[in-house]
């Protein structure tokens, strides 16, 4: 939590995966959707798009938001954190 609260401080943004830990779960409570990505650290977590699908999940279940919302904004964030273009 407290870590993860420092580093978007300074600018970063949090990547989530959908497996549930109590300090994954304090991070995803004290930081804003909007400096949220999810991910699948494959090839050790998940190995496919599984992943992304239970980090969505964890998010919108921890923050009480529908998970379409979790999504579009994690997507949003992660294009405009990393510049990509469309």
């Amino acid at each position: 939590g407290a870590d993860a609260a420092r580093a978007v401080k300074m600018g970063g943004i949090i990547s989530i995966i959908g497996m549930h830990a109590k300090g994954r779960r304090e991070a995803i409570e004290r930081i804003p959707l909007e400096k949220i990505v999810v991910e699948t650290d494959a090839p050790y977590a998940f190995r496919n798009i599984d992943g992304i699908h239970e980090g969505i999940k964890y998010v919108a279940e921890v923050k009480g938001l529908a998970e379409e919302k979790v999504a579009k904004a994690t997507a949003g964030n992660a294009i405009k954190f990393f510049n990509i273009k469309l």
